[in-house]
């Protein structure tokens, strides 16, 4: 089998990540470097510094990123002081400083044994909020490795760390670090050294199915591409003469797992696949409840063309985006994208809320949830017994599509609304569509919590 070698580099660049956490994750633009240089000769990356800095001979301080203040995007090394974690949603009301350190709470009201934050500043000691950048915690190794409620003796220690600068807790902060490096003990992929593509076993995806779930190890499957839900990341059924599988985010080239969780670069779209093409895809054996899942799944060949025919927003050339059947997106739609619409969503579910956002006249409002986040994924919560109420000041409302983390009447799908007029239904996918003619229409998450990656909207 052919090994293809990418340099780690170049693939973290690129990726942020399916890793999971309490916030979304946008695209991040181009870091410091390409190739197996991250440092690069201009770690600007065109985003408007003319300095080295940020290069790992070279990093940002935690000063450095709070004076940037969002200026500069990308992937950078940074290097600080471990100083403390958020407990709870608000940097300013939640930071905590010393020991014992609380760790994060689920959903259900149940803690977990670890946090999924860090504070590092420029010196250690630091207590003030204003001089703290927060660190989102991916899960996999800096999360098991740094967190201070498992690892309390980081606190107060030099750490290099290399992810995206990005607003976190509403300040300057890092999101999908990737790598960190505390004295001599090292956490995630080093950007600096060299990856080879796994080994895989040819495999049917009744074999598939079949097999035990290990993130450790790859198998190489063919069919065809069916139920496209996500052409951002790459969702959609795989189908061979033994059975269907559901591939869970396809990215154009292999990149490692992170512990247990997928990584995504949202590269599915520069493949141009669609429903009906003929794909050899590689993946591991992953599960998500009781569906099986095809997890950090990478493209390696078209097999052969099909008749999808992708045009914009229509992948699946399907005409019936309720069914999950093409993961459609209708005409003229004004599409909610959870990735870059949030609103004043909170991303905290110790402090579930009320939420809003607008666009171009129809305003969606969440009686009580949260900006999720699942493998990097983001998406709108909506609590079960809680209401999703979409209104409209640009004309009736005809139809709306929500597009979901999981299937027909299963936890998270679109079986768990009802809607308070109109029709509303799906076809045992992802989708869930409402018709009909209204300025206002109520949903209710009456059998289980939705999470909508997206909803698109049609008005009349």
């Amino acid at each position: 089998m052919k090994l293809n070698k990418i340099f780690a580099a170049f693939m973290l660049i690129a990726a942020v990540a399916f890793s999971a956490c309490t916030t979304n994750n946008p695209p991040v633009g181009p870091g410091p470097g390409t190739g197996n240089n991250p440092g690069g000769n201009n770690p600007g990356g065109g985003n408007g510094s003319s300095t080295d800095q940020g290069t790992l001979e070279s990093p940002f301080t935690a000063d450095d990123v709070i004076t940037l203040n969002g200026s500069k995007t990308g992937t950078y090394y940074v290097e600080a002081y471990i100083v403390g974690q958020i407990a709870g949603k608000s940097l300013t009301d939640n930071a905590e400083f010393t020991a014992p350190f609380s760790g994060s709470t689920n959903d259900d009201g149940s803690v977990n044994p670890y946090n999924t934050n860090l504070l590092i500043a420029s010196a250690a000691g630091v207590t003030d909020v204003a001089k703290c950048v927060p660190v989102q915690l991916p899960s996999g190794a800096l999360r098991s490795g740094l967190n201070l409620v498992e690892n309390p003796d980081m606190l107060g220690q030099k750490i290099l760390i290399y992810g995206s600068l990005e607003k976190y807790f509403g300040a300057p902060g890092i999101k999908s670090p990737t790598y960190a490096k505390v004295g001599e003990k090292t956490f995630g992929l080093d950007p600096e050294v060299e990856v080879t593509e796994p080994t895989a076993t040819p495999a049917t995806v009744k074999d598939f199915n079949a097999a035990a779930v290990d993130p450790t190890v790859y198998y190489e499957l063919t069919g065809t591409i069916a139920n496209l839900a996500n052409t951002t990341y790459g969702n959609f059924d795989l189908i061979d003469e033994t059975g269907s599988v559901f591939v869970y985010g396809l990215t154009a080239k292999f990149i490692p797992m992170s512990g247990d969780k997928a990584v995504n670069d949202k590269s599915f779209s520069t493949l141009g696949l669609n429903d009906g093409d003929k794909v050899t895809i590689r993946g591991t054996r992953g599960a998500y409840g009781e569906k099986i899942e095809v997890l950090g799944a990478y493209f390696v060949e078209l097999v052969s063309k099909g008749e999808g025919g992708n045009t914009g927003n229509n992948p699946g050339g399907n005409d019936n985006p309720g069914g999950n059947t093409g993961g459609t997106t209708p005409e003229g739609a004004i599409v909610f994208d959870a990735d870059t619409d949030k609103g004043n969503a909170g991303t905290d579910s110790n402090n579930a809320a009320a939420y809003t956002i607008t666009k171009n006249g129809v305003t969606i409002t969440v009686s009580s949830g949260i900006l999720g986040v699942y493998n990097n994924e983001s998406h709108y919560r909506i609590y079960k017994n809680q209401t999703l109420t979409v209104t409209s000041t640009a004309g009736n409302i005809a139809s709306i599509e929500f597009t979901c983390t999981a299937d027909g009447d299963a936890k998270y799908g679109p079986g768990c609304f009802t809607a308070s007029t109109g029709d509303y239904g799906h076809n045992g996918g992802a989708v869930g569509t409402w018709t009909g003619s209204a300025s206002e229409v109520v949903f209710t998450a009456s059998a289980n919590q939705v999470r909508a990656s997206q909803i698109a909207v049609v008005v009349e």
